[in-house]
């Protein structure tokens, strides 16, 4: 049931996210769809650097009796930048399953399709756990790749919140090709 309250709540603080951030989680996700590998390779770097730092930060903190509600504080922040980073992935996967599938739907419909999407392997462990009558390494299995799924959302996100600047630089257009010389710019009509 903990499995489930978790996904409840996750839609929640996405709903929420896409609710109060709708234009920058567009726009953040406009970076993921045009290089995901880029967004990933930022968000690895950014993890690696952005968890030192934090460590760094909180080991201090933590020590003393008046940093505490600092520690917490920062707490709080990592995990509103975890929701909003997942919250886009969600969205852009939600939003590219829905225009393959041809659906109509805003972004909250969006939101809705990438949710049930990442959250495939967490309901099918659900249903293992449930039945009971499975292998336990089938419910551990589907419980480690959602664990991976919702990392890599993470990450992706993070590094496409880095790159866009929190929405606030647009994808850059893809250069144009070169031309061969001698070759028409234009096509001709036949």
């Amino acid at each position: 049931m903990a499995s489930v309250a978790m996904l409840f709540i996750g839609f929640i603080l996405f709903f929420i996210t896409m609710l109060f951030l709708r234009g920058k989680v567009e726009r953040v996700s406009s970076h993921i769809s045009a290089n995901l590998l880029k967004c990933f390779g930022a968000g690895v770097l950014s993890a690696a650097v952005g968890l030192f730092g934090l460590l760094i930060v909180m080991i201090p903190l933590i020590i003393t009796i008046v940093g505490i509600p600092l520690a917490v504080l920062l707490a709080v922040s990592c995990l509103g930048v975890y929701v909003i980073a997942c919250a886009t992935f969600v969205f852009t996967a939600g939003r590219a399953i829905a225009t393959r599938a041809g659906i109509d739907g805003g972004p909250f419909t969006h939101l809705f399709l990438g949710v049930l999407l990442l959250s495939i392997p967490e309901i099918i462990a659900f249903v293992i756990d449930v039945l009971g009558h499975a292998p336990m390494a089938a419910y551990v299995l589907f419980k480690i790749v959602s664990t991976f799924v919702w990392l890599f959302a993470y990450v992706v996100g993070l590094g496409a919140i880095v790159i866009s600047r929190f929405g606030s630089r647009p994808v850059e257009p893809a250069p144009p090709s070169p031309r061969v010389m001698g070759e028409s710019a234009v096509a001709p009509v036949s």
